[in-house]
């Protein structure tokens, strides 16, 4: 399951923004992030929350709902995985 309140600290130190300004609705350039930005915080967020994220999934990400709902999809394919027997470490 997503902690939306980590996920949502993470983008406002990453983009420097005050968390009440992370809202769904959010467009990430709004919150000053170019595409360097989006891809630095998109590494940070795999290696907080141990996923993987496809750069066709990082590359759909406009607003912090898209953000969170490719954490979202991403965490329930790494459950999904484990309760399947893939090993322990490897990238889904």
């Amino acid at each position: 399951m997503l902690d939306e309140t980590l996920a949502r600290a993470l983008v406002a130190d990453h983009l420097g923004v005050a968390p009440a300004m992370v809202v769904d609705a959010a467009s990430l350039v709004d919150l000053g992030a170019d595409p360097l930005d989006v891809l630095a915080l998109v590494l940070r967020l795999e290696k907080a929350f141990g996923i993987g994220i496809s750069d066709a999934q990082a590359d759909g990400c406009r607003t912090v709902a898209d953000l969170l709902q490719v954490l979202r999809l991403s965490l329930n394919c790494k459950t999904e995985a484990v309760s399947a027997g893939v090993p322990a470490g490897a990238r889904v």
